[in-house]
């Protein structure tokens, strides 16, 4: 039996922005201890190889001491690393992946051709990004050669409508001869699938990197006998959580975790940053986000004769005038537009 890990999408050395700097900071180090997740896992799990479907990195010149601590990790990983730069860390002429001082296990899909590297009783194909934009179909009239499993470790899109990073169609792969074909580039995992005889899966990033990246993260370990089968394992990093809530509290469960709370239904304008201090005990980190509406008996000021109701009843104008009544986005502006004029009639500050 081969076995396999595939991770993607790791993107070392990335910023991580939107964040406080020194949860950022220590995020960034946990991206390191993510990649010796991965590591120890290949070698507690005995697998032939570590397939690295793109972006290990998020640019393609990383600092020099991302880039030793990256090849550190992986030249003790203890088997066969193979990677697929993407479009982020793409083969540029000052490419990381140049270097002269790699690792003997690590091996880099350099061009944009598919290139096969045997590895025991298997092969191993791929191909690279030589720009942060690829516009061709790279798998069309591929065929792997017969008689061994072979696996590919690539990073692109199955979706030729998009044709802007190594597009692979269903058919190309169901043509491709192929045991596996490892994807990267989509940071959300999908499940594994086949077309033809041909597994193929994403499996997302291994550590999430910001609220669009929420839920549990992880790798594909991939067996491979007479056909590909693909588990999920999910490797322990911090997860990004959203909650939406009429309840300024945040549950008990995520004391590891970075939470954003979206509170709903009616409220008077809430301090987010105070709501966020007191809520930080409860997880790693704590962002609160407004989305309630004004309570009724605000609304209906624009009854009154005052200064506040006028205010109102020029903003309802606006809206009718501008015929975007109703639409659930203007609404959402039109609540918005409403908090910040009637605290500054207030005098008080805007609602963030």
């Amino acid at each position: 039996m081969i076995k396999l890990i595939h991770t993607a999408d790791l993107h070392l050395g990335s910023p991580i922005a939107g964040l406080p700097e020194d949860v950022s900071s220590e995020l960034r180090e946990e991206l390191f201890t993510t990649l010796a997740k991965i590591c120890e896992l290949a070698e507690s799990e005995r697998a032939d190889a570590i397939l690295i479907s793109g972006d290990l990195f998020d640019e393609p010149s990383p600092s020099r001491s991302v880039a030793d601590r990256t090849f550190a990790l992986l030249g003790r990983a203890g088997v066969p690393v193979f990677i697929s730069p993407g479009n982020h860390d793409y083969m540029s002429v000052h490419s990381v992946y140049r270097r002269q001082d790699l690792p003997e296990n690590v091996r880099i899909f350099r061009s944009e051709r598919i290139e096969k590297i045997p590895c025991g009783e298997f092969d191993v194909y791929g191909a690279g990004f030589a720009a942060p934009v690829v516009e061709r179909e790279l798998l069309q009239g591929f065929r792997a050669e017969q008689g061994r499993h072979s696996v590919m470790v690539l990073h692109g899109e199955a979706d030729v409508s998009s044709a802007y990073y190594h597009a692979v169609s269903p058919r190309d792969i169901a043509a491709s001869g192929l045991s596996y074909l490892a994807l990267g580039h989509i940071h959300a995992r999908s499940e594994a699938v086949r077309a033809g005889d041909t597994l193929f899966a994403y499996p997302g990033c291994p550590m999430g990197r910001g609220f669009d990246e929420t839920g549990e993260k992880g790798v594909y370990i991939v067996e491979i006998e007479e056909r590909a089968r693909a588990r999920f394992v999910p490797l322990g990093a911090r997860k990004f959580v959203t909650i939406e809530s009429g309840e300024r509290a945040v549950p008990d469960g995520f004391e590891r975790d970075l939470v954003k709370l979206v509170l709903t239904g009616e409220s008077e304008p809430i301090d987010t940053e105070a709501l966020a201090r007191e809520l930080a005990p409860r997880a790693f980190y704590v962002k609160v986000v407004d989305r309630t509406r004004l309570p009724k008996r605000v609304r209906e000021l624009a009854a009154e004769d005052s200064l506040a109701g006028a205010f109102l009843r020029a903003l309802d104008a606006v809206r009718a005038e501008s015929g975007d009544s109703g639409n659930a986005e203007s609404e959402a502006l039109a609540e918005l537009a409403a908090r910040y004029g009637l605290a500054a009639l207030d005098g008080e500050e805007a609602p963030l």
